[in-house]
């Protein structure tokens, strides 16, 4: 048992790292919240986010696909956000994770192991904007 708390703090403390250049989803929603709820949310790398999943980087964090198409309002994602803030995910490979304030963000595909770090937003143009950035971990 104590290896398992040794990993957990391990964790814990990587995912408190990362959160120093990572969006998060606390932060995300209460971004959201912020912005006109008309404006269309999009990534600076072209498409926007959509389906929320555990990312096989690291499981307990929360990414999002990349999509493309017509864009979801802001409203719609924020309805996106909520709705997978304080669930349980299952990690690509299996154990459950709880997505809450600070779980990192990513965009990457399910079962891709390596994904764009979702690291800030901002509003222009009617667009909420994610900024993104390729981060080697």
């Amino acid at each position: 048992m104590a290896i398992q708390a040794l990993i957990n703090t391990l964790s814990r403390s990587a995912r408190q790292a990362r959160s120093g250049y990572h969006l998060t989803l606390g932060k995300l929603i209460a971004a959201l919240e912020a912005a006109p709820q008309d404006a269309v949310v999009k990534l600076d790398v072209g498409g926007f986010p959509s389906d929320p999943h555990s990312y096989r980087g690291y499981y307990e964090d929360l990414s999002f696909e990349s999509d493309e198409g017509e864009p979801p309002t802001v409203a719609a994602f924020l309805a996106t956000c909520r709705d997978v803030h304080g669930r349980t995910l299952t990690g690509y490979k299996g154990g459950d994770f709880l997505m809450g304030d600070d779980a990192v963000l990513w965009v990457a595909r399910y079962g891709q192991s390596s994904g764009l770090a979702m690291t800030g937003a901002s509003v222009s143009d009617g667009a909420f904007t994610i900024a993104t950035k390729q981060v080697e971990d």
